[in-house]
């Protein structure tokens, strides 16, 4: 069967979209909120009755939010439906602890949606956010969370909000398959990225003007990707020895009964008999 490709969207202006026949639509609040939808209308508990956001907000609306040694590094999780959950926590779990650790907030964090109500992961668990896109807060970082089907994500409204938030100088991440996403968003062009080893194929058809490893993560400027797994670990803790020193990331590690902290060049697929860190019989 032949493989479905994705059309690459990222370079069609939000003013122009096309669904068949050209239809226009006016980069502009009201026409955004449109756009959503019943659900947004009635489900998001940070959106108006008339759709519109707190405030009459431009989703498009943001800035990129300073980080100093004063204040925690403020990082936003957009979750995609049906996103890893395996990733997600993997993302999390090393930012308590830092703060933990080092008995201060050097990290914060909230989860966002497209629509506000929340988004399952492909588990099948339903994990609330904060806020839908639109009224998302000042951040410094933005990481895109996705799974399943991740690579089909192509909302255009979501691609352009993504670009503003590169023209403000925010630091972009994506997880598993989201690198499908940053790349439609044209946020890859001239960075160093990966993406799952399940999705390496597709991907690498769909962008071949890309610069993609096969390593488990890939950290250019202010771009990071990560194949997703708990590979998404050992890319925060690399983060947080970048930022807080390698004692506290190594701190960190050993809470989490993570031996060794990998680093990107470190190959994705192993053969079965090296996964075993041991060599006596498997206990069952």
């Amino acid at each position: 069967m032949p493989k479905r490709r994705m059309p690459k969207s990222g370079a069609v202006e939000l003013s122009e979209v096309r669904e068949g026949d050209l239809v226009r639509a006016v980069c502009s609040p009201g026409s955004i909120s449109a756009g959503y939808g019943q659900a947004a209308l009635t489900g998001n508990a940070d959106r108006r009755s008339d759709g519109r956001g707190s405030g009459d907000r431009d989703p498009l609306q943001g800035t990129a939010l300073a980080v100093n040694g004063n204040t925690p590094e403020m990082i936003g999780f957009f979750l995609i439906p049906q996103f890893s959950m395996i990733a997600f926590a993997s993302a999390i779990g090393p930012l308590r602890l830092a703060n933990h650790l080092s008995g201060k907030p050097l990290y914060d964090w909230v989860l966002l949606s497209r629509e506000g109500g929340g988004e399952r992961a492909s588990n099948g668990i339903p994990v609330g956010v904060d806020h839908s896109y639109v009224n998302a807060p000042l951040l410094s970082t933005l990481v895109v969370c996705a799974g399943i089907d991740g690579h089909w994500f192509d909302d255009l409204y979501v691609l352009a909000w993504l670009r503003r938030m590169a023209t403000k100088g925010m630091a972009l991440g994506a997880i598993c398959t989201a690198s499908h996403i940053l790349a439609r968003a044209g946020l890859l062009d001239g960075y160093r990225c990966t993406v799952h080893w399940d999705s390496l194929a597709s991907f690498t058809e769909n962008f071949p003007e890309l610069v993609v490893t096969s390593e488990l993560f890939a950290v250019d400027r202010n771009r990071f990707t990560c194949a997703g797994g708990t590979a998404v670990a050992d890319m925060m803790l690399h983060r947080i020895a970048a930022r807080h020193g390698e004692d506290l990331a190594a701190r960190i590690s050993e809470q989490m009964l993570h031996d060794k902290i990998r680093p990107p060049p470190c190959s994705r697929m192993r053969s079965s008999s090296s996964r075993w860190a041991w060599s006596g019989r498997i206990f069952r």
